[in-house]
């Protein structure tokens, strides 16, 4: 199973031989979904959103955009890349992008002009579905939140991997999925928003497995509106 990234120094990921990234824990990895041929993309606004500034609590209004493998997404993911290329997944989410595994692809961006805008976007989250017998389920592979959020405490915006999550669960939702699958180091956070860990011995060891199953859904999804206001 591959791995989700939210804050860079509390997640596990693939290990990027481009890269050379090291921060992998491969007695954990087993990845266990193929890509899919048959998840219908399309670069288009999804719905508005809201996310948090830290200081005065006040919402920030946001936007959720799914990308697809058009021209004008490919250059702007490139465009990014000189601007995330610190964080410590980007460059997974753009590999996988650029050559064409066919993820599902959500955006998390400022503002209210329906058009999408690197120099608004905070956060990236990458997904496939996948099938266990005869059941669908998503996967997330990548959550990335831009460079002034991940691994900052002090981030001046609150919410932008929360979300970013929102809109797997309300995918998952919509398309009928069983569950939604994850693996991760941050126990505490995915706890705390309603995960739950494969076991309790997992829960105390540095990688783990979360889920979230579909009766899950609804309140996962009335949880993050109600937190920040949308």
């Amino acid at each position: 199973m591959n791995i989700v990234n939210l804050y860079t120094d509390t997640f596990c990921g693939r290990q990027n031989l481009k890269t050379g990234t090291k921060k992998t824990f491969n007695s954990c990895r087993n990845d266990s979904f193929t890509k899919s041929n048959d998840i219908a993309f399309g670069a288009k606004f999804l719905y508005k959103v809201k996310l948090k500034d830290r200081i005065t609590k006040e919402p920030i209004q946001a936007q959720v955009f799914e990308m697809d493998f058009s021209k004008s997404d490919k250059n702007l993911l490139t465009r990014l890349l000189e601007k995330w290329k610190m964080t410590e997944y980007f460059y997974s989410i753009f590999s996988d992008y650029n050559e064409g595994r066919k993820s599902k692809y959500l955006a998390v961006a400022l503002g209210e002009s329906k058009s999408l805008d690197e120099n608004n976007i905070k956060s990236l989250v990458e997904f496939q579905r996948g099938m266990i017998g005869r059941k669908k389920r998503c996967e997330v592979l990548y959550l990335q939140c831009s460079p002034e959020i991940a691994n900052n405490p002090k981030s001046p915006i609150r919410g932008a991997g929360e979300v970013a999550l929102f809109g797997v669960v309300k995918y998952a939702k919509k398309n009928k999925h069983s569950e939604i699958v994850l693996f991760s180091t941050n126990n505490e956070f995915y706890k705390r928003i309603g995960f739950i860990p494969e076991d309790e011995v997992c829960a105390t060891m540095p990688c783990c497995n979360f889920s979230l199953e579909n009766q899950d859904y609804d309140n996962f999804l009335k949880n993050v509106k109600a937190k920040y206001n949308f």
